[in-house]
């Protein structure tokens, strides 16, 4: 099914690993016994042998070129290139004979596929013909490796005349023969292997050769005899891939033991044990497997396939998917690779770009039926039924006599609107497989939906009738019944099931349902504790019945059958989000962390998950850490009108106003009647002084909310902004009387004050705060309205009893030292101490115990004090009245020249502040 390009690519791809076992030509001259011994190891196949003594040896003589010449040939025999490269560029360096290690090096390169170091290595040296022929033949695989065949050809014709005999260059040019004509190569591999039957590269070109053309046993024969000669790891690992091609884990499994004792750390062994641990069904330790190699290797291809696997199995889907990008993006032209990730998408609803995946590849298999399945699937997803015809019209044509392809064809016909010929054709299903829940499903879904009661409950009878043992066949008849609302035949029916198969999940969840209709709580209960007696760990049943939990109000239960669903199956959704639902509405936001934290871990892309931890990190105050999951929530969801409203709350904390607006505005975009996107709107325009765009958001949430007081207070400020001051003081009396808040009684009372009813504003909160004694908020906004209206010793008494309640409050603590200035300065300054001691940093409060020091005399720490709350100001900065206290304690100080500069600055800068008339005397005579 491959294109011709990617079987050879394959093929290249390969045979730069086929030739790897040559012996070198010429003989070491011998050093000592020590060598001698394992020169014969080598010879003898006792390759751990050898390796033992050569490094024994180089201990004492570091500086042996032969010895690492021969330590390096014996690395690359057991395939482990990257240690014989290594020895063998030291022995080249010590100037070792060059005819056996450049044409050793070259394999070892060739292993690690460093093709172009490969080509560059030939010129600088001076080799015998036979070495040079050698070199030349890793060359023409290097070529062919990077998709050069004209070179590689060239590079072979050069060796074969210097040794027209070598059996060498002869197998490699079988394999250039290979990508035009199979029986060829093969008739020269076969005619290798006869000749020179313990020639290794030959059998392991043929095993590749027989699996190429999926001749798994023939190519086994050939990797048993390469191991019988030979048999190091890589040997092993191959013919370990091709018995797993054969199903035969057993003895891949073997192999893969053999290959590991040879190449303990080799990321091949990790990947080939991992294909076995997949294809027996242990899918965690085949994930574990596959990390290693993967983590060993990120390069190497084929494990990104099998991780996107196991991934997928395992209900890893994110991960599944980014291995499953990976792998398609370097194999384009893959097809299994294809089908693996647009199964991938599909499964993350991601069906656009699934259908991306898999329409240009039919283009080039049209008849591809795993292809044609994804894109019917693809097009469902999407909610393109007329698309998903046509594609499942395509696959009745290839394969007519299929009830399941003729099945679904009749939902397709059914789901596009042509109901005649798909009542047809699942008829014909039903008839040829009479007990075919799933077209007798359709039948009667599609008459229910009809309102065609008689018909739909006719069908579902009659099903019921001819498969009596089916519980799917009774819960059918039951569903039909509950359609027409006939509940007294429905729970019969689910009876029935119950009675077939006591834990029967569909009977017992529609038997709960109706007992739910009539509030019959234990009831329900029951139904589900039936299924889990059956089934303990059934996830969708403990949601389920945690929902029962919490209509009675069983927080306990609730949380206990949640934990339950999420440890059963860590990968579903549904208990995580109901759970962190419960924490978040029960003040519990560090718990919310707890439970999706991992799950987000594994899937970072599912909206739920990061609205909910957003809204956690909002309840704990985070705003930045909450703005940068609501971010992350409009980019993957951009059409969710609540991602961008949560969004703009975090902006306007961070004060970013105008992208705060944009975010609302999007929100009413994507949904006209979002109550609190348009509210805030509203309250944006008001406190910019856009009444005009204010009023016309208050137009539409009149219509959305007539009723809500916080579009009743939106009007009444809109109408005191505007002006209408006595049509503000009647909208606030009606707040007020509606809701009887705090919040409402002090704008009614301002809008009073501001009226000129100062009495009745006075006279509203002294009976508010008489009646609700321990209202802080109204006590604090009556003291202030007695200071207005001149009454200081009221306004204390008010402020101090704050104080018996909030001792810790600054702003209270402020205010209360500042009335008691000229009545009781020394203990206005005891107040202002405290104040300052919490609270030093805050300007108005330094500024308030500077004055008092002041007015206690104690002029230089006034001077200090009053310093720090005009630190890094300049006059005509903030409150001005900061600045006329500045003068006023530096004229004390003597510091008369200062003050008038200061006074004169700020005269100049503040056309109308509160302290003015005073600001000009002082300055007039300083003057």
């Amino acid at each position: 099914m491959l294109q011709m390009t990617a079987q050879r690519r394959l093929f290249n791809f390969l045979l730069v690993f086929v030739i790897l076992g040559l012996g070198a030509c010429g003989s070491p001259v011998s050093e000592s016994e020590l060598y001698e011994r394992a020169k014969l190891s080598f010879q003898s196949g006792k390759t751990q042998a050898a390796i033992i003594d050569l490094k024994e040896l180089l201990k004492n003589s570091p500086e042996n070129g032969e010895a690492r010449s021969l330590l390096g040939q014996v690395y690359l025999e057991t395939g482990d290139s990257a240690s014989a490269e290594k020895e063998l560029q030291r022995a080249m360096l010590l100037k070792a004979d060059d005819n056996v290690v450049i044409p050793a090096l070259a394999k070892a390169l060739l292993q690690q596929s460093k093709f172009q170091q490969v080509i560059d290595l030939l010129p600088t040296f001076d080799l015998t013909v036979e070495s040079r022929a050698s070199v030349h033949t890793s060359r023409a695989r290097a070529y062919m490796a990077l998709g050069n065949p004209e070179s590689a050809a060239t590079e072979l014709e050069t060796a074969l005349s210097n040794v027209p005999d070598s059996v060498e260059a002869v197998a490699t040019k079988a394999a250039i023969v290979a990508e035009e004509d199979r029986v060829a190569a093969r008739q020269v591999l076969l005619q290798i292997t006869s000749e020179n039957k313990e020639y290794v590269p030959a059998w392991l070109m043929l095993a590749r050769l027989e699996q190429l053309d999926d001749n798994a046993a023939a190519a086994e024969v050939a990797y048993a005899k390469a191991i019988e000669l030979e048999g190091n790891g890589v040997q092993y690992l191959s013919r370990a891939l091709n018995r797993i091609k054969l199903e035969n884990y057993e003895g891949a499994q073997a192999d893969i033991n053999a290959a590991r004792k040879l190449l303990p750390d080799y990321y091949e062994v990790h990947f080939a044990q991992g294909v076995v641990f997949l294809k027996t069904g242990r899918l965690e330790a085949a994930k574990s497997a596959l990390d290693a190699a993967y983590g060993a290797n990120k390069w190497f291809m084929p494990v990104k396939f099998f991780l996107a696997e196991v991934n997928l199995k395992l209900g890893n889907i994110q991960q599944a998917e980014t291995f499953a990008a990976e792998y398609v993006a370097g194999n384009p032209d893959h097809i299994l690779g294809a089908v693996l990730y647009a199964t991938i998408l599909n499964k993350s609803n991601k069906f656009q770009d699934a259908e991306k995946v898999v329409a240009p590849l039919l283009i080039e298999y049209p008849d591809d039926f795993a292809l044609q399945a994804l894109l019917a699937d693809s097009r469902r997803g999407q909610g393109d039924r007329k698309g998903e015809l046509e594609v499942v019209k395509n696959m009745y044509k290839l394969r007519p006599e299929s009830t399941a392809i003729q099945f679904l064809y009749g939902a397709a016909q059914l789901a596009a609107g042509d109901a005649a010929k798909g009542v047809e054709m699942l008829t014909q299903v039903l008839a040829a497989e009479p007990g075919n829940l799933q077209a007798a499903k359709e039948l009667v879904a599609h008459y229910s939906k009809r309102k065609e009661y008689a018909k739909s409950t006719a069908i579902a009878e009659a099903f019921a009738s001819n498969n009596r043992q089916s519980a799917g066949a009774h819960s059918l008849a039951g569903l039909a019944y509950a359609d027409k609302a006939d509940w007294v035949k429905a729970r019969d029916a689910f009876e029935q099931a119950r009675q077939i198969v006591p834990g029967d999940v569909g009977a017992n969840h529609n038997l709960a349902v109706i007992a739910l209709q009539n509030k019959d709580y234990a009831e329900a209960r029951q139904r589900y504790r039936d299924v889990l007696r059956e089934n303990p760990d059934h996830t969708d049943t403990l949601v389920r019945l945690a929902m029962v939990d919490q209509a009675e109000a069983r927080s306990g239960d609730m949380v206990k059958h949640l934990e339950q669903a999420i440890t059963s199956d860590p990968n579903a959704l549904a208990p995580r989000i109901m759970l962190a639902r419960h924490y978040l509405l029960g003040g519990q936001p560090r718990s919310v962390f707890a439970t999706l934290n991992d799950f987000h871990t594994r899937n970072s892309n599912v909206p739920a998950v990061i609205e909910l931890l957003g809204r956690a990190q909002l309840a704990l105050n985070a705003h930045n850490e909450a703005g940068v999951l609501f971010a992350r929530l409009v980019q993957i969801a951009p059409d969710y009108a609540e991602g961008h409203f949560l969004l703009s709350q975090t902006l306007g904390v961070s004060g970013e106003k105008k992208r705060a607006e944009a975010e609302l505005k999007r929100a009413i975009q994507l949904d006209q009647d979002h109550f609190l996107a348009r509210l805030n709107l509203a309250q944006t325009y008001s406190k910019s002084g856009d009444l005009e765009s204010a009023a016309a958001q208050l137009k539409k949430l009149k219509v959305l909310a007539p009723e809500n007081l916080d579009v009743q207070y939106l009007e009444a400020n809109l109408a005191r902004l505007g002006g209408d001051n006595k049509e503000a003081l009647k909208l606030f009396e009606k707040v007020f009387q509606s809701s009887n808040s705090v919040t409402s009684l002090l704008a009614l009372a301002q809008q009073e004050w501001d009226l000129g009813m100062e009495d009745l504003a006075v006279q509203r909160l002294e009976g508010w705060v008489k009646s609700h004694p321990t209202d802080n908020r109204a006590r604090i906004y009556l003291a202030g309205l007695y200071s207005k209206a001149k009454r200081p010793s009221d306004a204390v008494s008010q402020y101090k009893k704050v104080l018996e309640s909030a001792p810790d409050n600054l702003l209270v603590m402020n205010n209360l030292a500042w009335e008691l200035r000229d009545t009781s300065p020394k203990q206005a300054l005891e107040y202002a101490e405290r104040a300052y001691k919490q609270a030093g940093s805050s300007r108005q409060i330094a500024d308030t115990l500077a004055f008092l020091l002041m007015k206690n005399k104690d002029y230089q720490r006034a001077l200090r004090v009053s310093e720090t709350a005009t630190a890094d100001l300049s006059v005509g900065e903030g409150d001005p009245t900061l600045f006329y206290h500045r003068a006023l304690i530096l004229e004390s100080n003597g510091k008369s020249s200062e003050a008038k500069n200061i006074l004169q600055a700020l005269l100049a800068s503040a056309d109308n502040f509160p302290d003015r008339p005073e600001a000009e005397k002082l300055f007039n005579k300083l003057n």
